[in-house]
């Protein structure tokens, strides 16, 4: 049996601060709020010490690899 090496890549954008984690919106290619219907992740919460100095970026990239 053969595997293929396939990725996902989502474009997020910065939505909110909770006490704890920054939570990121997925955007489509024009930066604009995905489509429910379009979105591979939605949203994603990443721990604000994930990040030098607490400090979060506006715009982030997340790639998935995973084999079929």
């Amino acid at each position: 049996m053969t595997l293929t090496n396939t990725s996902i890549e989502v474009r997020l954008t910065f939505k909110r601060e909770t006490k704890g984690a920054i939570l990121y919106e997925e955007v489509d290619q024009t930066g604009g709020k995905a489509h429910y219907s379009e979105q591979k992740l939605g949203n994603l919460y990443i721990r604000k010490s994930s990040f030098p100095n607490n400090k979060a970026p506006t715009h982030i990239r997340v790639i998935v690899n995973y084999e079929v």
